[in-house]
């Protein structure tokens, strides 16, 4: 068992507050040694996907700020904003 200072460290940090790179070692320690590793795994797909959701979310607002709204009917505009606020309120819940 490779129990090195720095591994066990991690341990005192929150995995939402660990590095990448830390979670995914300590996730593979975990899974190495036959331990529930699920959440680290989860926060460490969680932060590494971060900023592409981010990043498209931007992009799709980007898309009903520029795109053709004033050929849409109120309505419909309306909707679609609504679902976009309600979006980025679920996502940074």
């Amino acid at each position: 068992v490779d129990l090195s200072p720095e591994l066990l460290s991690v341990l005192l940090i929150e995995p939402d507050r660990q590095s990448i790179t830390g979670l995914y070692r300590f996730a593979q320690f975990f899974k190495s040694e036959g331990l529930n590793a699920a959440t680290y795994h989860l926060a460490f797909w969680k932060k590494l996907l971060q900023p592409v959701a981010t990043l498209v979310l931007v992009i799709l607002a980007i898309s009903f700020v520029f795109g053709p709204l004033r050929e849409s009917t109120w309505v419909s505009g309306f909707l679609s904003r609504w679902v976009l606020a309600w979006d980025l309120r679920s996502y940074s819940a």
